[in-house]
């Protein structure tokens, strides 16, 4: 069906009369029926009867599902709801950049400590390294090598001598 037989159809179903709609449209009944009977009509004219009907053209069209006003609004407002999804997603994943520069900082500054020797930082490094692997490891730090401990784990070394300590207390 063409769309002029559909607009008949839908006013045929919903009970609105050629004189009602002209009137809406402030056409004379007989500028109406040539509207409804020509081979085609005008976009311009298919509109102002969409409004006069309250209804949204693509009814008028052929293979075209029948979406209601309430699914249209529905929809409407998920699209305002994943906008602000994305634009609080946006903020986010500036901050997660922030960081990763933060992060990619300390690293630097770590290793540079620990090529130095400094053994409260190779403390603190061996107590990260999982970390930063998980960090590598997620992509969040390019280039990150475990270190070869030059010394040994000297976390665990603090523990046996702390367990030394209260296995042989002082008498």
């Amino acid at each position: 069906m063409d769309i002029n037989t559909n607009i008949v159809a839908y006013m045929a179903k919903h009970k609105v009369s050629q004189n009602d709609l002209a009137q809406k449209l402030g056409y004379t009944q007989a500028n109406l029926s040539r509207i409804l009977n020509a081979d085609d009509i005008k976009v311009s004219q298919l509109n102002k009867i969409c409004e006069a009907l309250n209804v949204p053209p693509y009814i008028f069209f052929d293979n075209v599902p029948n979406i209601s006003n309430e699914e249209i609004e529905k929809d409407k407002k998920r699209v305002v709801e994943l906008e602000d999804f994305l634009q609080k997603n946006d903020k986010l994943i500036e901050e997660l950049e922030a960081h990763k520069e933060i992060a990619k900082n300390l690293i630097n500054i770590l290793t540079e400590l620990y090529n130095n020797n400094d053994a409260v930082i190779q403390d603190v490094w061996i107590a990260l390294e999982p970390y930063l692997v998980s960090f590598a490891l997620l992509g969040l730090i390019k280039k990150f090598k475990p270190i070869e401990h030059k010394t040994k784990k000297l976390i665990p070394e603090k523990a046996d001598s702390l367990k030394a300590k209260k296995s042989n207390p002082k008498k």
